[in-house]
Formats: structure tokens, sequence, C-alpha cells
């Protein structure tokens, strides 16, 4: 069995990532040394610091920072939200305004992420009571 250069674990062959090398006139195929789990955990840490330097301008050491606290909004943690808080901001502007769960940025977008389209909603609830 094949060892992970990562973990260092035996695994089976099927943990691993197929790989072929067609492209220098010889049909090779092998598995890749880092298993599935160990590229993917990787690869994740990864593209998260890309998107959060590229989209947003932070690192991920501000990210952590601002989500220590958890959602701004209802105050869930990035572990009750799939393992990772949104990074809200203006879509205008660009400029960042914190982070939140899936559920409270979803219904801000929804509501036109305005103050026009929450106080509709404020007074649409308050109206029913």
């Amino acid at each position: 069995m094949p060892v992970c250069k990562s973990c260092g674990v035996d695994k089976p062959r099927k943990e691993f990532r197929k790989y072929t090398n067609a492209g220098r006139n010889r049909k090779s195929s092998g598995i890749y040394r880092t298993c599935k789990p160990c590229h993917n955990d990787k690869y994740r840490d990864y593209k998260r610091r890309w998107d959060l330097e590229n989209k947003y301008g932070i690192t991920l050491e501000e990210y952590n920072e601002m989500a220590k606290d958890g959602c701004d909004l209802c105050g869930k943690t990035s572990e009750e939200n799939k393992g990772y808080l949104n990074v809200d901001h203006d879509h205008e502007t660009g400029k960042l305004r914190g982070v939140l769960c899936t559920v409270c940025n979803t219904g801000l977008g929804k509501l036109g992420d305005n103050v026009e389209g929450l106080t509709r909603a404020l007074e649409y609830l308050n109206a029913s009571n």
C-alpha cells in the first residue's frame, strides 16, 4: 500500500488521486503521493487564502479576527455554518462590512441589500402583530 507523504499513513490506492502522463509520448499512469483528504485540506486552505486576498484584500488572519465572534447579525459560529462565514461587502463600493452566516447573508441580498428593503420587511412584520 502507498504511504501518503503528508499524513504518513499507509492507505489503499483508491485513497489517492490518479494522474495520467499522456503528454510525453508515453502512456504512463499512477497516483499522486498525497491522499485525497490531505490534498483537499491543502487545496481548501490555498483557495480560501487566494479568495480573501484577491476578492476582498484581506489576509486569512484578518478574516479569522473578524469571524472569531461569529455572524455579525445572529452570532452563529463558522462551525455552525458549514465551516466558514461569508465576507459581507457593499457591491457598489467594495467596502467590507463584516462577516455573516449564509442565512443572514442571503436574507440581506434578497431584501435588496439596502435600508429600504429592510424597512419594508420590518413594517410588514410590525403590521402583522
